[in-house]
C-alpha cells in the first residue's frame, strides 16, 4: 500500500500498458534520475497489468542488493520460492518461473548494470515471463524497450495552475503538512515557481511541501534558488537515499566514471541547453561520454539535436564546478568565445532573407549567448563587444528590455580612458540608442548617440561612425527635431556613397524617406521618393532597408498621395518584413494599411488592422508604436460613434507617450482628442488643442495640417470671439503640461 495517492501520469501509463501488451516487448525500462517516481510509476503501471499475469506480478526491490547473486536471492524471495543450498541459484529460479505467465518488477537496477546475465537468462529461457525494471539508466540489452521518464508537467500559464499534475502533487504534499493551505490568487505564482525550480520532480516537490509548517510558498521558492540541500526531510518511514535530493544526485554522480564526471562539471557552465558541437567545442566532450551521461539519465535529448538537463542536476553541478575556480574560468572563457564567435558568425544573417534560420540557431542558445556578453564584458574583451553589439540588438529586436539590459551593463563596466574600450563602448551606446528609442526615453536616446558617435569618430571607426549617424538621425525624428534628422541622414548618406558602402546607402535612403514627410512637399519631394526606391530596389543590400522604404514612401502617400498606390507598397513592405522575420517592423505597415482603410470609408478593415498592430507592439513591447496606434483606433471608434472606447484608448496612448518623453506621439493623440471632442460638441476645448498642435514644432507634418484643417472646420461653426479665445488659449499652452492635466483625475 503506497502512503499517498498517485497523480497524473495518465499518458505515460496508457503508452507503458501498451508496450507490456505487446509480444514483443518482453523486457520494458523505465528510465530516469533519482526522485522522478519511477518506482511509483511502476507500481501502478504493474497493479493495473495483473488480469494479464494470471501467475502472479511480483516487486523486487534491488536497493540493498550488492551482487549479481543477491539478486537471484531478491527475486526469489519476492515469488516466496526457497533456493535449495545446492545447485546453480539461477537454473532453480528459471525452473521455478517456467511456464508461468508473470510480470517481475524489478526496481532500482542502475547499481547492478556490470552483470546482467540474470536479465538475460529470464528473457531467454522463460518465454511466457515478461520485465518491467526501473533503472536511472538502461540496461543496454537487446531485447531492451526504453522509456524515458521525466518530471511531472509544470505550469506554462499564470493562471489556472491547479490542473498541471506537479501543482496537484505539491497541494496533495501540502495538505498533510498543512491542512489549511489552498492554493489562491496570492500564493499561485511561488507554487508555481517553485514547480519550475523543481522540474516537476516529484519527490522535490514532495520535500519542497513539507517546509510549509515554517515557510510560505515564496520563501520555499528563494530557498530552493539559494542552494539544493534546503531539499531535505527527516521523515522516518522516508528511504535514506529519498530524504534529501543531494543524496539522490550524489547517488547518480557516483555511478558516474572520471570522464563522465568531468564532463558533466564543464557542462554545468552552459545556460539552458545546448547543441553536440558546443559541448564538444566548449566542454570537450564526445558523443561517447554524450551518450553515457544521457544512458544515466542526467542529460535529455531534445528536438532539433540539443541537450538539456534537469533544474536541480543544472544547479548541483554548477555548485560543483564554482568550487573549483581554475576550471570555471576555463570554462568560461571557452563558452563566451565560442557563443559570441556563433553571435558574429550568424549575426550577418539577422538583416538578411535568412534571418529566420539564423533567429533559429540564436533564439536557441539567448541565455548562452547573454552569459557570453556578461562575460565579455567582465573580461574587458572590447573588440568582441565591438563585433557583436550591432547583432546582440538585431537578435533581441522582440525583446528589447533585455537588450537595453546588457547594453547598460556593458556601458558602466567599459573604461572610457583605454582606447579599444573607448570603440566597443561607442558601439555599444550606438546601439543602445535605438534600443532606449523604441522602450522610451527620447532624450536619453540622443545622449546616448551623440556620445557613442563621438567615440567613434575620434577612433576614425568609420562603419561606427555610419551607424551613430543613422543611431542619431533617428533618435532626432523621435524627438520630433526634424530639421536636424534630415540634414544627419544627408550626412550619412554623403559620407556612405563615398564609401561605396550599398547597406548604408540604403539605410539612409530611407530614413531619408521618413524625415522628407516633415517638410514642405514640392516636386522633388515627390521626385525623391520615386527614385530614391528606384535606386534601393538596385541596391545590393539587406532587404529589410528595402521594405523599411517602402512603408516610409507608403506613409508618405498616405497623408500627401495616392492612397491606392500607398497601400500597394505597404503590403509589400509588410510581406518582406514578415519573409525575414522581423515582429518588431509589423506594426509600421499593419498601422499606415489600416489609416488607408480609413482614409478610404473602409472603417471595419481598418479597426482589423488597427487592431493588429496593436497587438504586435505590445508583444513586442513597442511604446512609441503603442502610443502612435491607440490614437488612431480612436479615430476608428470615433467614426463608429463609439466615444467611451476612443476616450479609452486616447488616455491609455496619452499615458504611454507621456511615460516616454515622446512629444511627437503626444501631438498626434492630442489632435485625435480634439476630433473626439468635436463630435461630444465640445468644440471650444478641441479649438485650444488643435490651436496647440497646429504650431508645435515637435509635431509631425500631417497633425499640423490636419490640426489646421480641423481649426478651419471650427472657425465656421464657433462664433469669432470664442474662436478667437480658444485659438490664443491655446498658443499659450505647453504641450507636456496639457497631457498631465487630461491624465490627472478629477
Amino acid at each position: 500500500m503506497q502512503p499517498t495517492g498517485f497523480i497524473g501520469r495518465e499518458a505515460e501509463m496508457a503508452k507503458l500498458g501498451e508496450l507490456l501488451g505487446d509480444p514483443e516487448c518482453r523486457l520494458l525500462t523505465i528510465a530516469g534520475p533519482g526522485g522522478i517516481g519511477k518506482t511509483r510509476l511502476a507500481v501502478e503501471v504493474a497493479r493495473q497489468q495483473l488480469p494479464a499475469f494470471p501467475d502472479g506480478v511480483y516487486f523486487v526491490s534491488f536497493v540493498s542488493v550488492e551482487t549479481p547473486t543477491q539478486m537471484t536471492y531478491a527475486v526469489s524471495d519476492a515469488l516466496d520460492f526457497s533456493l535449495l543450498g545446492t545447485g546453480d541459484p539461477q537454473a532453480q529460479l528459471l525452473r521455478r518461473l517456467e511456464n508461468h505467465t508473470v510480470l517481475l518488477l524489478l526496481d532500482n537496477l542502475e547499481h547492478l548494470l556490470d552483470d546482467t546475465s540474470l536479465i538475460q537468462r529470464l528473457i531467454a529461457e522463460v518465454p511466457t515471463l515478461k520485465l518491467l525494471v526501473t533503472s536511472r539508466e538502461p540496461l543496454d540489452l537487446q531485447a531492451e524497450h526504453i522509456f524515458d521518464l521525466h518530471g511531472l508537467e509544470v505550469p506554462t500559464r499564470s493562471t489556472d495552475i491547479a490542473n498541471f499534475d506537479a501543482v496537484k502533487l505539491f497541494l496533495q504534499s501540502a495538505y498533510k503538512r498543512r491542512a489549511d493551505f489552498t492554493l489562491d490568487p496570492t500564493n499561485s505564482p511561488p507554487v508555481s515557481r517553485i514547480c519550475k525550480l523543481v522540474g516537476g520532480q516529484p519527490l522535490a516537490l514532495e520535500l519542497a511541501a513539507s517546509w510549509l509548517r515554517l515557510l510560505d510558498p515564496d520563501d520555499i521558492a528563494s530557498e530552493i534558488e539559494t542552494g539544493i540541500d534546503f531539499l531535505h526531510a527527516t521523515t522516518r518511514d522516508l528511504p535514506v537515499r529519498h530524504r534529501s535530493i543531494r543524496a539522490v544526485l550524489e547517488h547518480s554522480w557516483g555511478l558516474l566514471n572520471q570522464l563522465e564526471q568531468a564532463a558533466l562539471l564543464r557542462l554545468a557552465v552552459f545556460r539552458g541547453g545546448f547543441t553536440r558541437e558546443a559541448a564538444f567545442e566548449v566542454a570537450g566532450t564526445s558523443l561517447d561520454i554524450l551518450a553515457g551521461l544521457v544512458d544515466k539519465s542526467l542529460l535529455e535529448v531534445v528536438p532539433g539535436g540539443r541537450y538539456r538537463r534537469h533544474p536541480l542536476v543544472i544547479q548541483y553541478t554548477r555548485e560543483k564546478l564554482e568550487s573549483q575556480p581554475e576550471v570555471l574560468a576555463q570554462a568560461r572563457e571557452r563558452h563566451g568565445s565560442y557563443y559570441l564567435r556563433l553571435l558574429q558568425q550568424r549575426g550577418k544573417d539577422l538583416q538578411s532573407l535568412r534571418r529566420k534560420q539564423a533567429l533559429a540557431i540564436l533564439e536557441a542558445d539567448v541565455a548562452n549567448i547573454e552569459v557570453a556578453w556578461h562575460w565579455a564584458v567582465e573580461q574587458g574583451q572590447a573588440l568582441a563587444l565591438t563585433r557583436s553589439a550591432e547583432a546582440i540588438r538585431e537578435l533581441l529586436s522582440d525583446r528589447i528590455a533585455d537588450a537595453q539590459e546588457l547594453f547598460a551593463f556593458a556601458a558602466s563596466r567599459l573604461r572610457v580612458d583605454d582606447p579599444e574600450h573607448q570603440v566597443a563602448l561607442g558601439y555599444v551606446l550606438i546601439e543602445q540608442t535605438l534600443t532606449i528609442m523604441v522602450f522610451g526615453g527620447v532624450q536619453a536616446a540622443l545622449t546616448s548617440a551623440m556620445r557613442g558617435l563621438e567615440m567613434v569618430k575620434v577612433a576614425k571607426d568609420e562603419p561606427g561612425i555610419l551607424q551613430g549617424l543613422f543611431a542619431l538621425a533617428w533618435s532626432q525624428w523621435v524627438a520630433g527635431d526634424f530639421q536636424r534628422s534630415k540634414e544627419t541622414c544627408e550626412e550619412g548618406l554623403e559620407r556612405a556613397r563615398h564609401l561605396s558602402d550599398a547597406g548604408f546607402v540604403a539605410k539612409f535612403l530611407a530614413l531619408l524617406a521618413l524625415a522628407l514627410k516633415e517638410f514642405d512637399i514640392l516636386p522633388e519631394t515627390h521626385a525623391f521618393y520615386q527614385n530614391g526606391l528606384t535606386e534601393i530596389r538596385q541596391l545590393d543590400c539587406d532587404p529589410q532597408y528595402l521594405a523599411a522604404y517602402l512603408h516610409f514612401m507608403a506613409f508618405f502617400l498616405l497623408h500627401n498621395g495616392d492612397l491606392h498606390l500607398a497601400r500597394g507598397l505597404e503590403l509589400e513592405s509588410l510581406q518582406l518584413f514578415k519573409e525575414l522575420g522581423f515582429e518588431t517592423w509589423l506594426t509600421g505597415p499593419l498601422d499606415c494599411l489600416g489609416m488607408v482603410a480609413y482614409k478610404l470609408g473602409e472603417i471595419d478593415e481598418a479597426a482589423t488592422r488597427l487592431q493588429q498592430a496593436l497587438t504586435v507592439a505590445d508583444e513586442v513591447g513597442h511604446p512609441f508604436m503603442q502610443a502612435y496606434i491607440l490614437g488612431n483606433l480612436a479615430r476608428v471608434a470615433v467614426v463608429k460613434g463609439d466615444h467611451a472606447v476612443a476616450e479609452q484608448h486616447l488616455k491609455q496612448g496619452l499615458r504611454i507617450a507621456l511615460n516616454t518623453g515622446n512629444p511627437v506621439s503626444q501631438n498626434t493623440i492630442l489632435v485625435s482628442l480634439a476630433e473626439l471632442r468635436i463630435a461630444q460638441d465640445q468644440p471650444n476645448e478641441a479649438a485650444a488643442w488643435l490651436a496647440l498642435a497646429a504650431r508645435h514644432p515637435q509635431a509631425e507634418r500631417h497633425d499640423r495640417v490636419q490640426a489646421q484643417q480641423v481649426l478651419a472646420d471650427l472657425q465656421e461653426r464657433l462664433p469669432p470671439a470664442e474662436f478667437e479665445a480658444a485659438t490664443l488659449r491655446g498658443q499659450e499652452l505647453e504641450l507636456e503640461e496639457v497631457v498631465q492635466q487630461l491624465l490627472t483625475p478629477l
